[in-house]
């Protein structure tokens, strides 16, 4: 009797390192999904205030429009801890709203920098682009 005793005993024992280290592994699991979620609806907070930025800016004069480009070019500099895929999707809503800002300055000025928002606002800057309002 001695010996099945010693034996149920330790494997009541493994099983409870067993089990311990499972509900480790499960609580550092769990722990990891909320961050990810957290991210992605701070990723998708960003890509909607990006795009309502967007709006305002192609509803302003030239000066406004500026000011967002301004604003789209600081969130590449900006220190975040984003996933890759999620900085990508940032990076991909950024740079539309940079395209279609440069397309309305094109057509209110009727001048062209070319794709590049840091030529548009340098020329802003040099006041070769008049800040006209509507």
């Amino acid at each position: 009797m001695n010996g099945t005793t010693f034996r149920w005993k330790c494997v009541t024992i493994l099983l409870l390192v067993v089990s311990a280290t499972l509900l480790f592994f499960l609580c550092r699991l769990v722990g990891e999904l909320h961050r990810i979620r957290c991210d992605i609806r701070l990723a998708r907070n960003v890509v909607r205030s990006i795009d309502v930025e967007r709006a305002y800016a192609l509803q302003g004069d030239v000066a406004r429009a500026i000011q967002y480009l301004r604003k789209f070019r600081r969130l590449d500099e900006a220190n975040t801890r984003f996933d890759a895929h999620l900085m990508g999707i940032i990076a991909l809503q950024k740079e539309a709203a940079c395209r279609e800002i440069i397309v309305y300055l094109r057509s209110k000025t009727g001048k062209d920098y070319g794709d590049d928002p840091e030529k548009w606002i340098e020329a802003f800057e040099a006041g070769t682009i008049p800040s006209g309002e509507d």
